[in-house]
């Protein structure tokens, strides 16, 4: 029996077509209780927006989308959102998107129609992966043989910061293993990601901050700072209110309005 004071995980299901969108969100909570449906979209820009405002550790999606296709949502979501578990659900065995996905960091690739055994699996896979608290990655870097290419360094760059944002990010130490300057590392990224990996960095946190202020509650302001890296709390919430218009406890008001 289900633990009834057991936190559920949040699901965002995404697929153009309603009659399989409204199956599929059917499924996912009566397959594992663990998950609930947050929200629904019909194409890929309505389903990043829902994982922007709502904080889901689960997205389910389709690939053949309108206005963003589930290729560009998971790689947005897989920058931005890195918690987030991606299953997907698509009516076309295509060897190179499946490849595409797998490089984006997707895990499980389930052919439509869902059978809901496969499905049973691959969510149980999901949530256990969940509940041990699988954000906390090894941060170790991958070390090869020489200097690597300018790809690979951003690559991991990016690696490193999604596995240490929670606590202190050492960039400088990053930059002398891959065998760089400080400013070097930081042009590099800038050219290949549009971004500082300071204010990627940031993002992160702050993206991490608006998960935990809406879905614990109990959580006090203090803890989130702690848990994003922001050990100082007059300065997490200084930065969060910088970032988002709003101190933490203001912003969490309006998530219960």
């Amino acid at each position: 029996m289900r633990d009834p004071c057991a936190r559920r995980f949040k699901a965002i299901v995404a697929d153009d077509e309603d009659i399989i969108l409204r199956n599929i969100a059917r499924k996912l909570a009566a397959v594992d209780e663990r998950f609930a449906v947050a929200g629904t979209a019909s194409n890929g820009r309505e389903a990043l927006d829902l994982v922007d405002s709502l904080y889901p550790e689960l997205l389910v999606t389709d690939l053949r989308m309108p206005v963003m296709d589930g290729l560009e949502l998971i790689a947005a979501v897989a920058k931005y959102h890195p918690y987030v578990k991606v299953l997907i659900v698509s009516g076309h065995e295509d060897f190179e998107y499946a490849r595409r996905a797998i490089a984006c960091g997707v895990k499980s690739y389930l052919l439509k129609p869902v059978k809901e055994g496969e499905l049973r699996e691959a969510l149980a896979g999901i949530g256990d992966e969940l509940e041990e608290d699988e954000g906390v990655v090894d941060g170790r870097l991958c070390r090869g043989e020489g200097r690597p290419g300018d790809e690979d360094a951003v690559a991991e760059i990016e690696r490193f910061i999604k596995g240490h944002f929670r606590s202190e990010v050492d960039l400088e130490t990053l930059a002398r293993a891959l065998g760089l300057s400080p400013s070097r590392m930081c042009k590099l990224f800038r050219k290949h990601r549009d971004e500082t990996p300071v204010r990627y960095l940031n993002a992160l946190r702050m993206n991490e901050a608006k998960r935990l202020l809406s879905q614990l509650r109990d959580l006090d302001i203090k803890a989130v700072g702690e848990l994003v890296g922001y050990p100082d709390q007059f300065y997490f919430s200084r930065t969060f209110k910088r970032a988002t218009g709003m101190s933490p406890s203001e912003f969490r008001a309006s998530r219960e309005a």
